[in-house]
């Protein structure tokens, strides 16, 4: 197998996740000012991992729109994931899970 070649930039993957989290989440905020996605970030050998500011929430029967997490390749593409940020065992393996996918399909 060939070797997975970054394309983007930590910053350029930000933004992707800070535009793709604003249009899910503008519906439930109620503060324009705050910041759309966490500082915290997670990073593999093929992706990041990016989380919603806590701060914004929206109903329980639309967790699906606004209770996601965004995985970024190190290529550019966009995933909505689930957001295991407060349970770090799973956290850390579908990190490496998302990075050897974004890897096999040279994502």
């Amino acid at each position: 197998m060939s070797d997975y070649i970054q394309t983007i930039s930590f910053e350029e993957a930000e933004k992707i996740a800070e535009r793709a989290a604003f249009e899910q989440l503008e519906p439930f905020m109620n503060n324009s000012t705050i910041d759309v996605l966490e500082k915290k970030f997670f990073e593999a050998e093929c992706c990041w991992f990016f989380f919603r500011n806590r701060q914004i929430e929206g109903p329980p029967e639309q967790n699906l729109r606004w209770g996601r997490a965004y995985a970024i390749s190190k290529k550019g593409e966009l995933r909505l994931i689930v957001d295991f940020l407060d349970e770090p065992d799973k956290l850390q393996e579908y990190l490496l899970t998302m990075s050897n996918h974004f890897k096999e399909k040279k994502l």
